[in-house]
């Protein structure tokens, strides 16, 4: 997506927030108007939430860390409620409207109009947001058997465990973080691929709210590795990198290297490093694949899913993304899907296995509806799992994946 296209489509949802979140409070007004004070305080409370968010973060750059994060966190739920706020708002009324036409169910109408109707409109709302936020506490954990076409010896029966998107220091908080992390090592992974995008906020930062102890924890077999995303660039490529270094996470940039477990892990830079300080362009992969010895099965890291037919050119035998949080909450999912060639889930082409995972953590609001978070695992076994034919687009779903 182009810079210029980037910036109407942030400009459009700029528009949309804050212009359907004072079209709320206009409704409720007129729903509400014969109740005086109440009316006022409840159109004046809805015509100020869009600004709680953007309050936070400010309050976060100018030194209040806690006091914004709080604020930020609690103002972020206006994100999505505004979206299902605005759809509830036109059911709502839609009902209305035919119970009223109808005249056949006097009861309904009285039930949505007043302060019944509002009562039920704003317990609806809240209950949806509640749920999102319960489904995006906890990730799931998906399972997949692999079966690459190449290596022997350590790589069969390696456990690799992936996260991506963790967003830490963002609203995921240290007790979070800890979550996510006690659940891959649950897991008794051989090694942790963490796929970009995993902090949001400054290094320094980080160490000071605890994010580095918890880091810190994650162990595997054969290491723990990442490469970067588009946050880790926001926030200070060079400093993320050492912080992460710190944590004893090896980040690759632009490079392969060999482990022990027989395989040879490939880390690529994010599209972002093009334009921020710090940052490498891509390479072509033939080139980084260059020299190394065929017989080892390779696996990629690549933050955005945008270079899955290279990599199946290449003979890749896997390559694990992340970015798109499939979309986040409903229907974002369905709009990611036009914009990558996988969104999310896995696919198979020719020798080549892909998968787009929908990240552990959340950014912006702590929201998940349609698309819970996930770590995956994905065992190298020598059986296969169900192969697939190539779509039109060259990729096609699995219908189903068989469990560990």
């Amino acid at each position: 997506m182009r810079r210029n296209q980037v910036r109407l489509w942030v400009a459009t949802l700029w528009v949309f927030y804050f212009g359907s979140s004072y079209y709320i409070a206009w409704r409720l007004w007129c729903h509400l108007h014969s109740f005086g004070v109440i009316a006022v305080f409840l159109a004046c409370l809805v015509a100020c939430l869009p600004w709680v968010y953007p309050l936070g973060l400010w309050l976060r750059r100018r030194g209040a860390w806690r006091l914004g994060s709080k604020v930020s966190k609690l103002g972020s739920f206006w994100l999505p409620g505004v979206l299902y706020g605005s759809l509830l708002l036109s059911a709502w009324e839609g009902i209305g409207w035919l119970a009223r036409t109808a005249r056949g169910a006097p009861w309904l109408v009285k039930a949505l109009q007043g302060l019944p109707g509002v009562f039920s409109f704003a317990s609806a709302l809240v209950g949806l947001l509640f749920f999102g936020y319960r489904i995006g506490e906890k990730p799931q954990v998906r399972r997949l058997r692999l079966e690459l076409s190449r290596g022997n010896g350590p790589a069969v029966g390696v456990r690799l465990v992936v996260a991506s998107d963790l967003h830490a220091g963002g609203l995921v908080s240290p007790k979070q973080l800890q979550r996510i992390v006690e659940a891959i090592q649950e897991l008794a992974p051989d090694i942790v691929l963490l796929p970009g995008d995993l902090l949001d906020a400054p290094p320094r930062r980080l160490e000071e709210e605890g994010f580095g102890e918890v880091f810190r924890k994650l162990q595997a077999r054969w290491g723990v590795f990442a490469c970067p995303g588009n946050h880790e660039f926001f926030v200070g490529i060079d400093g993320a990198v050492q912080f992460l270094a710190r944590c004893g996470i090896r980040v690759l940039r632009e490079e392969a290297t060999l482990l022990d477990a027989g395989l040879v892990l490939v880390g690529r830079e994010d599209f972002a490093g093009e334009r921020f300080p710090g940052g490498k362009s891509r390479q072509p992969l033939g080139e980084i694949l260059a020299g190394l010895d065929p017989a080892f099965p390779v696996i990629v890291m690549d933050h955005r899913p945008l270079a899955l037919e290279e990599a199946v050119q290449c003979g890749v035998d896997l390559v694990v993304c992340g970015h798109t949080h499939n979309g986040q909450f409903w229907p974002f999912n369905w709009i990611v899907r036009r914009m990558f060639p996988v969104a999310y889930g896995y696919r198979k082409v020719g020798d080549t296995h892909l998968y787009v995972t929908s990240g552990a953590g959340s950014w912006g609001p702590p929201v998940r509806l349609g698309s819970p978070p996930e770590i995956v695992i994905m065992e190298l076994v020598p059986e296969s799992i169900r192969e697939t034919q190539p779509a039109s687009k060259g990729y096609e779903e699995d219908p189903g994946l068989l469990p560990l």
